[in-house]
């Protein structure tokens, strides 16, 4: 990311991580403070941790413009007080189309309750979908007649929006800025 970005003009003037079992982060936030950036860019695994980074930003007085990753869209961080006005990158998907309606119901027939991260489930329902009919077309496991079949998905749309693979197998699709709010 930060060569990427860099190359397109932005400038990157503090970086930190932290193990996904650390539950605090302070020192990284203040470290990253101290090297006045315009903006904070958090990208999370989870919830949890999105929470944890929304709260101890807040707890510190740091009050910068946020950009979370797609763990800052689930339900329970948009429950935070904490995070209105984020701006958070997230899959370009329509949360009241058919293949995710369909997914949504089959996942809470199957286990009794709705999902909160229901993005997550169709990722992997498409994925092993696509590697389903691709196995299915090359008559098994044949692993180079497999990448073939999945290098020629361009446009597909599933319950995760419209995804294909580049010429490298790297998936391709949209994503959506979208700004939290009450």
């Amino acid at each position: 990311f930060v060569e990427t970005f860099q190359s397109r003009g932005g400038k990157v003037v503090a970086v930190e991580s932290f193990a996904s079992t650390d539950r605090d982060v302070r020192t990284q936030l203040l470290k990253i403070a101290q090297a006045k950036p315009r903006a904070l860019l958090f990208l999370a695994l989870s919830p949890l941790t999105a929470n944890m980074m929304l709260t101890q930003t807040k707890e510190l007085g740091i009050s910068l413009p946020i950009i979370g990753n797609e763990a800052f869209s689930l339900g329970p961080v948009r429950e935070n007080p904490n995070a209105e006005g984020i701006i958070v990158s997230d899959y370009a998907y329509d949360r009241e189309g058919e293949a995710f309606m369909k997914l949504a119901s089959l996942y809470e027939k199957r286990f009794g309750h709705s999902s909160q991260e229901l993005i997550y489930t169709a990722l992997g329902y498409d994925t092993y979908n696509v590697i389903y009919q691709a196995m299915a077309s090359c008559g098994g496991d044949n692993a180079d007649c497999v990448k073939s079949e999945l290098y020629k998905i361009k446009n597909r749309q599933g319950a995760s929006g419209v995804f294909g693979f580049d010429r490298n197998g790297d998936t391709t699709r949209n994503f959506v800025l979208e700004r939290i709010h009450d």
